[in-house]
């Protein structure tokens, strides 16, 4: 019994000092990709970090993921430096606002697994469907909040979002094949979790805000 004892006291101290030597996974930021940070990387650094891009232009405007639901940035004036075929991606885009980084655009080479996205990033991923529909950045700040999945299943396709002090970080999920094929004829998938693949992400400094509506109340 006491050589058993010291067996399974020997094994819990093997496996503490284990979880006290290695160190937490660090997860990714809303406001840096690749040592590029947002609101404060200019183009010629971005050229030093990941090279002399595929293509560099001027640009009207930038496309949101989800639209103008909390930008106005159709008129902006933007440089985009533009990448093909960086380790583990198809396309990387970044927008320039005054030579200052505003705005990054990833297309994976590989999908992601859409629930992956929760503890993924420092700060929440919430789905924008049911009761997170119309979120605002404040309520997407708060990762105190549950994800509540709505009741009559996840569309096909959705958006999803998250949110700190400084920037907005969106995805697009699409629901797979397979999952489509099992509930075929289906316009939505029940699930627990949220279901589908993602390949773009964009991660938007909140200088891009749309502001102008609250300003008219001060």
């Amino acid at each position: 019994m006491n050589k058993l004892y010291r067996k399974y006291t020997l094994l819990f101290l093997i496996i503490t000092a284990l979880t006290l030597v290695t160190p937490a996974q660090e997860k990714a930021k809303l406001n840096s990709w690749r040592g590029l940070i947002l609101n404060e990387t200019n183009i010629e650094q971005a050229k030093e970090i990941l090279n002399q891009p595929t293509k560099e232009e001027k640009a009207k405007s930038l496309k949101t993921l989800t639209g103008s639901q909390w930008f106005d940035i159709k008129k902006t004036k933007f440089t985009k430096l533009s990448y093909k075929n960086l380790e583990g991606f198809d396309g990387s885009e970044l927008y320039f606002l005054d030579d200052i980084l505003v705005a990054i655009e990833l297309e994976l080479k590989d999908a992601l697994p859409s629930a992956s996205l929760i503890d993924a990033y420092e700060n929440k991923f919430f789905p924008l469907v049911g009761n997170h529909l119309g979120m605002s950045p404040a309520e997407l700040m708060d990762d105190s909040r549950p994800i509540i999945y709505p009741e009559d299943g996840f569309p096909l396709q959705y958006y999803l979002a998250s949110a700190n002090d400084e920037v907005i970080g969106l995805a697009f999920a699409a629901i797979g094949f397979k999952q489509r094929m099992k509930y075929l004829g289906a316009t939505t998938i029940p699930a627990k979790t949220m279901p589908g693949e993602i390949k773009k992400i964009q991660l938007i400094s909140r200088r891009l805000e749309s502001k102008k509506k609250i300003e008219l109340l001060k």
